[in-house]
C-alpha cells in the first residue's frame, strides 16, 4: 500500500495553522522533514506531518525558533540529502567545469543573488527570532501581571477575611460575658432561696418537734391528773370512770395518731423539700460545670 502524501494546503489544513506559516516552517526545519518530488512539485510523508504536529506544540508552549531546532535535533536525526539536491552536492571541480562554460556576468549575478537570499532568509530568521522571543516575553509579564494582581486581590480577601472574624469574636465575647454574668446572678439568687429554704425547713422541723414534746408533756400530766381523779372517784362511779377512761383513752389516741400523722405529712414534706433541695443543688453544679466550659472555651 503507497504512504498517504500532503501538499503544502493539506498540511495547513491538518494543522490548522496558516499556510505561510507552514511553509517558513518547511523552509527553516527542512533538514527534519522528509518529502518527495512528483515532478517538479514537492509532497510531504506521514513522518513531515508529525513533525510539524510536534513544531506546532513546542510553538504553543512559548518555544523560540532556535530552542525548537534544539529539540529537533534531540528527537529527530537530519534528512539524507533528496535526489533533486544533487546538483547543487557535486564537487568544487565538476562546479568550476560547469561554471567555465557559463558567462562570468551570469555567475556573478547567480552568486549576487544567492548571498542576497541567504542573507535575507538570515534577516527574515532574526525578524522572526525577534518576534518569538518578544511574544514569549510579552506573555510572561502579562502573567506576571495577572499573579501579581491576584496577589493583592488575595491580600485584600484575607484582610476583610480577619476583620470580619475579629468583629464576630469581639461579638461572641461579649455575648459570652453577658450570659456569664447573668449565669453569676441567677446562681447567686438560687442559692440564697436554697438558704432561706433550708433554714424554714429547719425551722419548721424545729417548732413540729417541739410542740410534739409539749403535747407528750400535757398528756403525761392529764394523765396523772386523770389517774388521780380517776382513783378518788373510783368507789363511786366505777362503771362512768371507765367509760370515761376509755372514751379520753380513745381522744387522746386519735390526738396522737392525728399528731403522728401530722408529724409524718411533716417529715415528708421536709424530705421533699430536701429532694428539691439536693436537685437544685444538682442544676447549680451542672451551671457552674457550664460555666467553667464556656470560660474554657473562650479563653
Amino acid at each position: 500500500m503507497e504512504e498517504k502524501t500532503y501538499t503544502v494546503i493539506e498540511l495547513a489544513e491538518s494543522l490548522a495553522v496558516a499556510r505561510t506559516t507552514v511553509n517558513d516552517w518547511l523552509a527553516r526545519y527542512t533538514q527534519y522533514i522528509d518529502f518527495k518530488m512528483v515532478g517538479r512539485r514537492r509532497v510531504y510523508t506521514e513522518s513531515a506531518l508529525a513533525v510539524l504536529k510536534e513544531i506546532s506544540e513546542l510553538r504553543n508552549r512559548g518555544l523560540s525558533g532556535n530552542d525548537i531546532e534544539s529539540e529537533l535535533a534531540k528527537t529527530h536525526p537530519v534528512r539524507p540529502e533528496p535526489a533533486d539536491a544533487a546538483e547543487t552536492a557535486k564537487t568544487p571541480a565538476e562546479t568550476t567545469k560547469k561554471s567555465s562554460t557559463q558567462p562570468p556576468a551570469e555567475e556573478f549575478a547567480l552568486i549576487a543573488k544567492q548571498q542576497s537570499d541567504e542573507l535575507g532568509r538570515i534577516i527574515a530568521e532574526s525578524f522572526r527570532d525577534m518576534a518569538e522571543r518578544m511574544h514569549t516575553l510579552e506573555h510572561k509579564a502579562n502573567r506576571a501581571e495577572r499573579k501579581v494582581s491576584f496577589g493583592y486581590a488575595l491580600l485584600f480577601l484575607l484582610l476583610a477575611v480577619l476583620v470580619v472574624l475579629s468583629a464576630f469574636l469581639f461579638l461572641r465575647q461579649s455575648r459570652a460575658e453577658k450570659q456569664n454574668r447573668s449565669a453569676d446572678d441567677l446562681q447567686r439568687t438560687a442559692i440564697q432561696a436554697v438558704d432561706d429554704k433550708a433554714v424554714r425547713l429547719s425551722g419548721s422541723a424545729d417548732e413540729l418537734k417541739r410542740g410534739i414534746r409539749e403535747l407528750k408533756q400535757g398528756l403525761s400530766v392529764q394523765q396523772k391528773e386523770f389517774d388521780r381523779a380517776l382513783s378518788e372517784m373510783k368507789s363511786a362511779r366505777e362503771k362512768e370512770i371507765a367509760e370515761l377512761k376509755e372514751r379520753f383513752a380513745a381522744e387522746q389516741k386519735a390526738r396522737l395518731e392525728q399528731m403522728e400523722k401530722l408529724a409524718g405529712e411533716k417529715d415528708r414534706e421536709i424530705s421533699d423539700l430536701k429532694e428539691k433541695e439536693a436537685a437544685s443543688l444538682r442544676k447549680i453544679r451542672e451551671l457552674e460545670q457550664k460555666l467553667e466550659e464556656q470560660k474554657k472555651q473562650l479563653k
